[in-house]
């Protein structure tokens, strides 16, 4: 990119979608390789000639495309190229593989009221008790997935969060209590993080991340399990494999 390459003002295509133009160039045409640190905002802002408003405003642009990722801290790089990621593997009762391919990590565990929020998604009173605990999902040592789990403990009083870590809830409830369960709902959604999200997932807080919330039904289609996944989009693409 040349210094001073200011943007035409007389054009009416919006300042920042011209700049998103010219990045987007770059990036598909290889001048810009896979895993490229971009310049700063403030940097890009004085070589377009614009603010670093409508700079932001073009990067978040590419962002959402999925040519970019914002790497909390660390700055915004080019996507590589898209890695595959089997949707099966994260909301699964059972590995095609091994339990292992779930490294969970228990970030915290606590045995509290529902709450209004919680109540209303599990379809029981405010004041129910359930067990709430979040785990981190990791790949190479990264962060790239929270889940927050709730478990209905009068359909289950003797559970054990720690017998989660490393293992599905769903093996759990069905092993180690012999719980029958009849069926999972999952809803499909996107949002952005809140701060504590952002600071574990390690991401920006005006990146969209792929959100997974799923039910567990026991026979008596009771909700004993409910469970919501925040996931990075970046550089991923999930699959399903379906079964004709």
């Amino acid at each position: 990119m040349k210094k001073g390459s200011a943007m035409n003002n007389e054009v009416s295509a919006p300042l920042y979608m011209q700049v998103q133009t010219v990045l987007e160039e770059k990036i598909r045409k290889g001048e810009w390789e896979k895993n490229f640190q971009l310049p700063s905002e403030r940097e890009l802002a004085k070589q377009f000639n614009v603010s670093t408003i409508t700079v932001k405003r073009a990067v978040l642009e590419l962002v959402n495309k999925g040519l970019l990722y914002r790497k909390r801290g660390k700055g915004t790089f080019v996507t590589a190229e898209k890695n595959e990621k089997d949707l099966y593997n994260l909301i699964a009762f059972e590995s095609k593989n091994n339990r292992q391919d779930h490294p969970h990590f228990l970030l915290y565990s606590v045995l509290e009221a529902a709450g209004n929020s919680v109540a209303q998604k599990m379809k029981i009173r405010p004041e129910t008790l359930v067990y709430k605990f979040s785990r981190l999902k990791m790949e190479e040592e990264h962060p790239v997935a929270i889940e927050y789990s709730y478990i209905y403990y009068h359909l289950c009083p003797e559970f054990d969060v720690k017998k989660t870590e490393n293992n599905l809830i769903f093996h759990v409830l069905k092993d180690e209590y012999g719980i029958q369960l009849n069926r999972a709902r999952i809803y499909f959604s996107s949002e952005l993080p809140d701060d504590e999200v952002a600071e574990i997932l390690q991401i920006d807080k005006e990146v969209p991340l792929f959100i997974l919330e799923r039910y567990t039904y026991t026979e008596k289609e009771e909700i004993i399990e409910y469970s919501k996944f925040i996931m990075k989009q970046e550089n991923a693409s999930y699959y399903l494999d379906i079964s004709l």
